[in-house]
């Protein structure tokens, strides 16, 4: 027993500590797992959320001070989310990661300016703080409760995501995809790495198909057809994509190629397009010619509005890849204040163009016609 009473108190230390790493892990898990992003910030948003701990304790009671905390963390996350990762959420990695130290850095440096660099002593809470005895060992309460409240928020974290509609969009179930018995699951291959293990670890196959452009998917089709036995149909279909763009490209066959800037338009933010995006094969589809070609591979690029000049497009088009109404706004703002865009000769000329949500978004589909026909006017002034 006086072993016990001796070693109890560092075994439940040990727990709870381990605890709040679990809490942590959880975070850090939840921010990979579906925006495949290292937050470096993560551990400095802890440390912003205990710094309001100490000053709204003294200015208030801790039943206020405590929710007004949570509120005022969940804002700031949601504020480093919103301005420093959305915006490159289709940036290369090491975009995102740079800006994930940035953020890191900027806390940082923003606490050590409000403190002064000063140690601050957490506010003792009361009852969470009291000492009790258990087995005839003294230890915190909050020893205590740490990695129960750990196993709770885990477990209630397991139930958002196998049992809610917000949980399940971001990654399929893989359980209920396994009961369904499926012949075959069929996935865009962007998605590829992702997915691919997942369905092989429950057994399930799988076949990728190439949105990325429309011959990708006419491509993706002709496959289909010959894995199902459905060469007909995917021949008949290949015929109708091949007469269409034979007319298409008879019609603009004499007609100069317009070089053409495609921009990809996010709440806050914007990227260059390229042969690689669907948008940007649409337009090679139409005869333009992208100014950032195929982009050595990539679908989008960050390019800075020098280099955009530099490279004189005859036409810039502008997309949006979601909250349309508010890119196109953000893309107004943007023209009618930089100055910089008023030296660009498309913009002189008036050929600047946004493009229809409906019909220009992420990946291929069958209103690709549509599509082109709308960029007839936009690239060849008809």
């Amino acid at each position: 027993m006086g072993v016990l009473k001796q070693w109890l108190p560092y075994v439940l230390s040990g727990i709870s500590a381990g605890g709040q790493y679990a809490l942590i892990a959880v975070g850090y898990t939840m921010v990979y797992g579906i925006l495949r992003l290292i937050n470096f910030a993560h551990g400095d948003i802890f440390m912003v959320a205990g710094l309001i701990m100490v000053y709204l304790s003294a200015t208030m009671p801790l039943y206020a001070a405590l929710p007004a905390v949570v509120i005022l963390t969940v804002a700031l996350g949601f504020a480093v989310e919103r301005c420093a990762y959305k915006p490159l959420r289709q940036a290369p990695r090491m975009s995102v990661m740079i800006s994930a130290i940035g953020v890191s850095y900027l806390l940082q440096n923003l606490a050590y300016y409000v403190t002064g660099g000063v140690p601050k002593q957490y506010p003792e809470l009361p009852w969470i703080s009291d000492t009790i005895t258990i087995l005839g060992a003294s230890t915190k309460r909050v020893t205590v409760i740490t990695p129960v409240l750990t196993l709770v928020l885990v477990v209630a974290l397991v139930i958002l995501i196998k049992r809610t509609k917000v949980g399940m969009a971001m990654n399929p179930d893989l359980e209920i995809l396994k009961s369904l018995n499926p012949d075959y699951v069929l996935s865009p291959s962007s998605l590829e790495s992702d997915l691919q293990p997942k369905y092989a670890s429950i057994g399930v196959k799988s076949i990728f198909l190439n949105l990325k452009s429309v011959e990708g998917m006419y491509s993706s089709i002709e496959g289909l057809g010959k894995k199902f036995g459905r060469e007909q149909q995917a021949a008949a279909m290949l015929e109708e994509f091949d007469s269409f763009m034979k007319e298409y490209k008879d019609k603009n066959g004499d007609k100069e190629s317009p070089k053409v800037l495609v921009l990809m338009g996010l709440p806050g933010s914007y990227i260059v397009a390229t042969d690689g995006s669907y948008v940007g094969s649409l337009v090679k589809l139409a005869g333009g010619t992208n100014i950032y070609g195929d982009g050595g591979g990539e679908e989008f690029l960050t390019a800075n509005t020098e280099d955009m000049q530099q490279k004189d497009p005859d036409i810039i088009l502008r997309a949006a890849h979601a909250l349309p109404d508010q890119v196109k706004q953000m893309f107004a703002d943007e023209f009618n204040t930089n100055d910089i865009w008023k030296h660009f000769r498309a913009v002189q000329n008036g050929r600047v163009y946004d493009l229809d949500p409906a019909l220009f978004n992420m990946s291929a589909n069958f209103s690709y016609g549509d599509a082109l026909q709308a960029l007839q006017p936009m690239l060849y002034g008809e």
